[in-house]
């Protein structure tokens, strides 16, 4: 549940206003990935050591606009 969470986070970090700069979109883009990215490994830290986890990113669909994992 809490990876959920930081999904729809970094959607709405990532549905910001646009800039139009490519280098602060790079940036900015980088900064929430980094973020969340963060955070989920925070949450990995405090989960159960007998079960295996791992945190992998996710990148917003350009099609259906869902996620995918990479």
């Amino acid at each position: 549940m809490q990876l959920v969470i930081l999904n729809r986070l970094l959607l709405i970090i990532l549905r910001a206003p646009p800039v139009n700069d490519r280098r602060a979109n790079f940036v900015y883009s980088h900064m929430a990935k980094q973020c969340a990215r963060e955070r989920a490994e925070d949450i990995q830290r405090n989960l159960d050591p007998k079960h295996p986890s791992f945190v992998k990113s996710m990148v917003l669909s350009h099609v259906g606009g869902c996620f995918l994992l990479v």
